[in-house]
């Protein structure tokens, strides 16, 4: 695909607040996730409770979802 990999030495990942998700909880269809940190998925719970969600009705909303983390630390964090 033409692409290449740039090394960045450190990243943080922060809650950007309950609005972050009103985007994702307005679509109809949604096919995938992908999760690199274990705190995206924390602060997408978090910021679902905001909208009376958890992820059972995420599950329920869109069947067909498929979820993805990148690395098994973070898909074990991801599985808590």
């Amino acid at each position: 695909m033409g692409w290449v990999p740039s090394r960045v030495n450190a990243y943080e990942t922060r809650w950007a607040g309950p609005k972050c998700v009103e985007k994702l909880v307005e679509v109809d269809e949604l096919d995938g996730l992908v999760f690199t940190s274990t705190a995206e998925v924390e602060g997408l719970l978090k910021s679902l409770s905001e909208y009376g969600l958890d992820w059972e009705g995420v599950r329920k909303r869109w069947p067909g979802l498929v979820v993805a983390a990148h690395g098994p630390v973070t898909a074990s964090g991801a599985e808590r």
